[in-house]
């Protein structure tokens, strides 16, 4: 108690995130940095993560959106982001394989942590989005320009066993047939 948090990287940390990530000595000391000043404590609360996340998404509501991904990098589920546990998720997201962006992805909308991505998460997650990202696109068709129609495109091209669940299996082999969703990723 009343022990201020160190504003260096300890070694013993900076070695264990060297082996546990994809990133340098120096993008490590830089990331230490940056989460610095977005928290003056060794965590990101929700509230510094919100108003970090909602900074690229000034048009839209990035509160309920950015509470499924604090819950996904929150590995440890504290109710807090350690440095640790946000590198290891950005290292998946910035250098991890298509395979292991995808998977990050699927347990972000796994919101139960059941192993599947049933309709109302799937609801959810795309309704955090649309409001999260403001006015759709001009380029967006019509059929899809609702998270409820955008469901249903999604559950009958992807859920094969019809079961109105996706598992990881089918969640990856949809999204990695599909060219626009590769591209993002890789």
């Amino acid at each position: 108690m009343g022990n201020k948090p160190s504003n260096d990287l300890k070694p013993e940390a900076l070695n264990d995130l060297r082996k546990q990530t994809d990133f340098t000595e120096e993008e490590l000391k830089q990331w230490y940095a940056d989460f610095k000043k977005a928290s003056s404590k060794d965590y990101l609360t929700k509230a510094d993560f919100k108003k970090l996340y909602s900074q690229y998404f000034p048009s839209g509501d990035a509160t309920k959106f950015t509470e499924h991904v604090y819950r996904t990098f929150d590995s440890n589920r504290d109710g807090s982001i350690s440095f640790r546990e946000f590198m290891c998720g950005m290292s998946v997201l910035a250098r991890g394989t298509v395979d292991e962006k995808l998977s990050w992805i699927f347990s972000m909308y796994d919101i139960n942590k059941d192993g599947y991505i049933s309709r109302p998460e799937m609801l959810e997650i795309l309704q955090s989005l649309y409001r999260m990202v403001g006015e759709m696109s001009d380029d967006t068709h019509y059929d899809e320009a609702t998270p409820e129609n955008k469901l249903e495109i999604i559950f009958r091209n992807v859920d094969r066993d019809g079961d109105n669940r996706l598992s990881l299996s089918e969640f990856l082999d949809a999204a990695s047939n599909d060219p626009g969703i590769m591209s993002m990723l890789q």
